[in-house]
Order: structure tokens, then sequence, then C-alpha cells
């Protein structure tokens, strides 16, 4: 049985057909932050809880 080989992708890049390719410049992307509150936490003092992490 013969080894597989992948298959070179049959669309052209963006570079290819011309076209700029995307990007993400975060001063030209506008930026939604949409705090969730947390009713549980909500009742409890800052000093009750630590904050690991947000995303």
């Amino acid at each position: 049985m013969n080894a597989h080989q992948r298959r070179r992708p049959r669309r052209a890049t963006a570079e290819e057909d011309g076209e700029e390719p995307l990007f993400f410049h975060p001063e030209r992307v506008p930026v939604e932050v949409i705090l969730v509150p947390n009713p549980e936490a909500e009742k409890l003092d800052p000093a009750e809880y630590e904050v690991i992490g947000e995303k």
C-alpha cells in the first residue's frame, strides 16, 4: 500500500488572487467589552474572592 500524501489546496490564497490578506489591527477594529454579572458573586465582598482571569 502506498504512503498517504496530502493534496495541495485547490483554492488560491488571497495573495495569489491579488487581494490584500486579512488582518487584525486593534486600533482599526472596534473592541466591545461585555460584562456578564454573576449573581452569586454580587453578594460577596471583594476580599472574599480572588479574580483568577478574564476571557
